[in-house]
């Protein structure tokens, strides 16, 4: 049976050409399963407040509710193994998500900007997180990211001023460039012992972080990792790491200690990782 609220094709809602409030993708159109929300289907559509999904559907394509700035609930079922890159772009009224177990990869900027996300709930399907995939989601508190993934993707928490406590699973080896800069109430972080690299910026401008303690698993360390945390104290360097960028707490103006493995680098590499003026303590590890 036709539906005149989609433009739809082979499968694909390719555009809702409604201006309802509370839109039901259905299971079927003329007769064919709806299995894809395309690229940009619902793209600025500003009415629209919910999304019920049917359970045929296992793609939502990029830019699919981009800009949907009304959008405060969508129930994706627990046959979608994909979200798009920036599919919920700019969705600044939704609430919560829940990622279901189909799950297998989130596009990079899936959620970019959606500043009224309090709450999101992985599934341990999930393998890949992308690039910004959370940037600017100012509402964000707590995290607990799934067992299931081996990296945190560049810039992936950027800017999420409102998080105080990540929780980064022991499957995590990677903690990618600028991942959870400007998280600035961010107080409490673990860092597992499976991580082995970390990269630039990666911490930097996290004001609440008061610690920084980086385990022996670690083996190398990118530049500014920790700078600008105007609140950090104290960071721990362990010997395991063979591999520090430079300035690697550059303007921490509250820090009071660094321990280093001193006798493992030059007078040179200590002024490149911790400043040529350091007004701090370098001390040897405990």
């Amino acid at each position: 049976m036709a539906n005149k609220n989609f433009k739809f094709n082979s499968g694909t809602i390719e555009k809702y050409l409604g201006d309802a409030e509370v839109v039901e993708v259905p299971a079927e159109i003329d007769g064919l399963p709806v299995t894809k929300i395309g690229d940009s289907a619902f793209w600025n559509c500003k009415n629209v407040v919910e999304v019920k999904v049917a359970d045929t559907v296992n793609y939502i394509d990029d830019y699919a509710f981009g800009y949907c700035e009304s959008l405060r609930e969508i129930k994706i079922p627990d046959s979608v193994t994909y979200i798009g890159t920036n599919a919920f772009w700019n969705c600044e009224s939704l609430i919560a998500i829940k990622i279901p177990d189909s799950l297998t990869k989130i596009g990079s900027g899936a959620f970019f900007n959606c500043v009224s996300l309090r709450e999101i709930k992985f599934s341990n399907s999930v393998k890949e997180i992308g690039d910004t995939a959370f940037v600017w989601c100012s509402r964000l508190t707590e995290i607990k990211l799934p067992n299931s993934i081996t990296k945190i993707s560049k810039n992936q928490f950027e800017g999420c001023t409102s998080l105080k406590k990540i929780h980064i699973p022991s499957s995590v080896t990677e903690i990618g460039n600028s991942a959870f800069v400007g998280c600035i109430s961010l107080t409490e972080l673990y860092i597992p012992n499976s991580v082995t690299e970390i990269g630039d910026n990666a911490f930097s401008h996290c004001n609440g972080l008061t610690e920084a303690y980086i385990p022996v698993s670690v083996t190398k360390i990118g530049d500014d990792v920790f700078s600008y945390c105007l609140g950090l104290i104290e960071a721990y360097i362990p010997d395991s790491v063979k591999v520090i960028g430079n300035d690697i707490v550059r303007e921490c103006e509250n820090i009071q200690r660094v321990y280093i493995n001193i006798y493992s680098w030059s007078y040179a590499d200590i002024l490149r990782i911790l400043g040529k003026n350091p007004k701090f303590e370098i001390l040897p590890l405990k």
